[in-house]
């Protein structure tokens, strides 16, 4: 689990945890990891190390109406990243 100042919106988290968090994702496989940790340092890169809840969840949700994710692995993601 990542650190996070509050469970609520967002979550001031860097590449390396990234990396960490989705690694420790068991049902995520090479492919999805990939995908997913793309679209977390997309969001990273824009918001100077910070995610927020809203547009995490938003593209989250695009890789899984995709197929890029199921919906346990979506929720699984969201859970790891803003569960402090």
């Amino acid at each position: 689990m990542l650190y996070s100042e509050r469970m609520q919106d967002s979550v001031r988290i860097s590449r390396e945890q990234i990396d960490k968090t989705t690694f420790a994702i068991a049902s995520l496989d090479a492919k999805q990891r990939h995908a997913v940790r793309e679209t977390l340092y997309r969001l990273h890169d824009k918001t100077d190390g910070v995610l927020y809840r809203k547009s995490c969840h938003h593209a989250l949700v695009k890789l899984w109406e995709s197929g890029a994710i199921s919906e346990r692995e979506f929720h699984a993601v969201e859970s790891a990243v803003f569960s402090g």
